[in-house]
């Protein structure tokens, strides 16, 4: 059985995992799952990575509900029969982007145990890029379209590729 999971205020967690959360979805072992996945940059160029649906989300998930983590998980998903302690396997079938753009960031997170002096000499690095959908992930990671560090935060003075 196909099931649809849509990524939506009351099918996603924000920042947590929590092992006595409601399942969003039941599914039953073998079952197909097409699910939504939100990235949380999407509010780092909400121009170009929010349709109406991510926007409720921001709209409707209280910021005291976002932690302690950054990252949206839609779900959790129930499989009937399941024991703790099972193994479960998952196969991705297709991944479909939302949009022709996406975020990535490279930060201080794991350098707590260097020297101030160089953790400062590190910069936050982010980009937001965009690839037509047939070309290569790896290809177009690398030519980030803009480009911000902690000196140069991403606001509306950041400059954006249509």
């Amino acid at each position: 059985m196909l099931h649809d999971l849509p990524a939506r205020p009351e099918t996603i967690h924000w920042g947590y995992f929590d092992a006595t959360q409601a399942p969003a979805l039941t599914v039953k072992s073998g079952d197909l799952i097409r699910a939504e996945a939100v990235t949380h940059h999407a509010g780092d160029a909400p121009d170009l990575m929010m349709d109406d649906a991510i926007r409720e989300i921001y709209r409707k998930v209280p910021h005291d509900d976002r932690h302690p983590g950054v990252h949206i998980m839609t779900g959790p998903i129930y499989v009937e029969d399941a024991k703790p302690g099972d193994v479960l396997e998952v196969r991705y079938l297709q991944m479909i982007p939302r949009f022709r753009f996406g975020a990535n960031v490279a930060a201080s997170w794991g350098r707590r145990r260097m020297r101030r002096s160089l953790w400062q000499a590190l910069p936050l690095r982010h980009a937001v890029w965009t690839t037509g959908l047939r070309e290569p992930l790896k290809e177009a990671a690398s030519r980030p379209k803009t480009a911000c560090d902690r000196r140069w935060p991403c606001d509306d003075q950041a400059p954006r590729h249509p």
